[in-house]
């Protein structure tokens, strides 16, 4: 290649062969050893809402679907888990952030419950069959608003 070629950032990337030529491998081409379990395909019921109180999760119908092998809560898997970590900015409280909402969702796609199958489909299926129930609390989209003493807080 040119010095003039390389000088433009047209060199080329070695990471570019394998994908280009099909000989990549992917999280899906993996198989396990002979003897071990497949791997699993988890899919995750989101928030619709901004800002939300979770009064109840219903995995029952997601379980009874065939092919589901396990349905969690956020507060069956994340309680015992440390606080996401995150870049501290001066001046900003430290909040707890967990992986998934427990009592409370404070975005829209807030992950509240994951299925676990033994499908990509029958995963995002059983999505379809969580019953989730919010009660939805007041969301503030101007900066100015929710700095006023009387706004809603995202945390307590």
């Amino acid at each position: 290649m040119s010095e003039e070629h390389l000088a433009a950032g047209l060199e080329r990337r070695k990471e570019d062969y394998r994908p280009i030529t099909g000989q990549a491998r992917f999280v899906d081409d993996l198989k396990p050893p002979n003897g071990r379990p497949p791997a699993l395909y988890m899919s995750v019921v989101r928030s619709p809402y901004a800002h939300a109180a979770i009064e109840s999760i219903k995995l029952d119908a997601a379980l009874a679907l065939p092919g589901v092998v396990a349905a969690f809560v956020g507060s069956e898997l994340v309680n015992e888990m440390r606080a996401l970590d995150y870049v501290p900015l001066s001046g900003l409280k430290n909040t707890e952030r967990r992986p998934l909402a427990v009592g409370k969702v404070r975005y829209v796609g807030d992950p509240v419950a994951v299925v676990l199958a033994d499908s990509r489909y029958v995963a995002m299926d059983a999505l379809e069959q969580v019953e989730v129930d919010y009660s939805p609390l007041q969301a503030i989209i101007d900066p100015e608003a929710a700095l006023t003493k009387d706004a809603p807080l995202l945390y307590d």
